[in-house]
């Protein structure tokens, strides 16, 4: 039976195609010459009495446009971004406590991985201009090959900052600005493009800049109509609140109950849902999704759509996606209300619905819904268990972090240890990334010839298969684990940051808790009954 790998860890981006030819001009000044060329054409000692930026203007991405606004403190690299659509807001920032993002549903969450970390030195390097100041701040530098591209000629400078990752400056031999940043992250890469210098305050400052990135929330073009100099750190690099209050269980009960199971059908596990008041619908629960619907499902639910992207997950090709909004989303007694939605391009296939009978899946639930509640899986039960997270969360269980939106714990397969995502929207074995086994030293039950073939958003799949002697997840031991070795080329699961993903063949075993306002999770044993051990 043909199985899909991740529907988790959605992700839109704007792919744009850019060809480059290596250029035969001589190399050129030293990388420190070339950086103060390139403060010399943006204001030169001006520079110097700046302590930070804003910006307002407004972002278009995937068809839709809206206001934004931007802050940046030169001193600390400390940013906020925001754009508000029609449908919905995100924003993104770095701030004292750490590097953060708000969803487009209005909850803010940390990212706060090892990966996350390296590419925030980086991210605060960028919006501090820390190539400008060298004394400020320290980076390693190396000159790169000159590149010709479309009859321009750019001089380039990899800069790693302490503590960071490396980012490639292009510099425009023609008037020394700075033209683009280019950095690979986790499994991709991101390129920001600065366009339209014009002068503001006496510096030459980019009114239009495109982000080209793996992610919907911060791929985009935002055109900016104002600058602004500011003579301290404005408010606007502080985090937003932690989101709006949307979530309620009816009746002030302390949990809410829906069906859920895991289905032998289509392998994945599958909530009871109403949107809008229809239905009960199918969706499948993904810890690394965001909340989608089907074409199918919108129209028959009469939602507008709007915009135009597309999602890149699994594989290496994308899916066409649209954006819509709906009221309520109602799990049992447990409801959110004023939710955005992803529609996305892709029959997700069908389920077994009442009676067995096999029913359209209408999309997936998935981060939106675990920001806001404490979420059990009680497969043995049948049901999902929701709670409203309290003040403070348990110290037991293991620690959560993120690098995006799923949710990453540490594991250990046959004594190697590593990052992993957890994915209940990957319904087939363990997925180990080819850039972690290599470090860590391949393990003989790879070299056999035995392939396995999946699918996901991206397209289609193929895997070297094994079997791990043991697995170890929050305190839990699993022994005789199937796993799939990922290969190059396969979106997501080529990342370089983490060790695999982990979905249904493992957390079906037990009866697994997800807090992530805490950012903890628990695995107890299956069989055990609700509310004996739950957090």
């Amino acid at each position: 039976m043909r199985q899909r790998a991740s529907l988790g860890g959605f992700v839109a981006a704007l792919v744009v195609a850019a060809s480059s030819a290596a250029s035969s001009q001589p190399a050129g000044p030293s990388a420190e010459a070339l950086l103060a060329q390139v403060k010399a054409a943006a204001g030169g000692p001006l520079w110097d009495g700046v302590e930070a930026i804003s910006a307002t203007g407004e972002k278009t991405s995937f068809g839709l446009t809206g206001p934004y606004r931007s802050a940046e403190e030169l001193a600390t690299g400390r940013f906020a971004r925001r754009s508000d659509y029609p449908l919905f807001s995100n924003a993104e920032g770095l701030d004292e406590a750490g590097r953060w993002r708000m969803d487009n549903s209005g909850v803010v969450h940390p990212l706060d991985s090892d990966e996350a970390g390296t590419v925030a030195a980086t991210e605060a390097y960028l919006a501090a201009r820390g190539y400008l100041f060298a004394d400020r701040w320290k980076a390693a530098l190396a000159l790169q090959s000159p590149v010709t591209e479309e009859g321009q000629v750019f001089d380039r400078v990899l800069a790693t900052p302490v503590a960071g990752r490396a980012v490639s400056l292009w510099i425009r031999r023609s008037d020394h600005r700075l033209d683009r940043a280019t950095l690979d992250l986790g499994s991709h890469s991101e390129t920001i493009r600065y366009r339209d210098y014009r002068a503001a305050d006496g510096l030459m400052l980019p009114f239009d800049i495109v982000t080209e990135n793996g992610d919907q929330q911060e791929t985009g073009d935002a055109h900016i109509a104002a600058y602004r100099l500011e003579p301290v750190a404005p408010r606007d690099l502080r985090r937003p609140p932690e989101g709006p209050r949307d979530a309620a269980i009816v009746g002030g009960a302390s949990a809410a109950y829906a069906p859920f199971r895991l289905d032998p059908m289509s392998g994945f596990p599958i909530v009871e849902a109403r949107i809008n008041g229809s239905g009960p619908l199918l969706f499948i629960l993904d810890t690394g999704g965001h909340d989608i619907l089907t074409p199918a499902a919108a129209k028959m639910l009469g939602l507008p759509l709007s915009g135009a992207g597309f999602s890149l997950g699994a594989g290496q090709g994308s899916t066409p996606t649209q954006f819509t909004k709906v009221a309520t989303v109602g799990l049992g007694e447990a409801e959110m209300s004023n939710q955005p939605f992803v529609v996305l391009q892709l029959d997700l296939g069908q389920a077994a619905g009442e009676g067995g009978r096999p029913t359209p899946i209408s999309g997936i639930i998935g981060l939106e819904l675990f920001e806001r509640f404490r979420v059990t899986l009680d497969y043995a039960a049948g049901r999902l268990a929701l709670r409203l997270p309290t003040a403070r969360g348990r110290p037991e269980g293991a620690p959560l972090r993120f690098t995006s939106d799923m949710p990453l714990a540490q594991a250990s397969i046959d004594g190697r240890t590593g990052w992993f995502g957890l994915d209940t929207g990957n319904n087939t074995d363990v997925i180990l990334f080819k850039a972690w086994v290599e470090a860590k030293g391949a393990p003989s039950w790879f070299d056999v010839t035995v392939d396995a073939s999946g699918a996901g958003v991206g397209g289609p799949l193929l895997f070297r298969r094994g079997r791990a002697e043991a697995l170890s997840l929050a305190g839990a031991q699993a022994q005789g684990v199937p796993v799939l070795l990922a290969g190059d080329n396969m979106g997501g699961l080529s990342s370089r940051a983490e060790a695999g993903n982990i979905g249904e063949s493992v957390l079906s075993r037990y009866r697994v808790t997800f807090d992530y306002r805490h950012e903890r999770m628990w695995l107890d044993p299956r069989a055990a009954a609700d509310g004996a051990v739950s957090p």
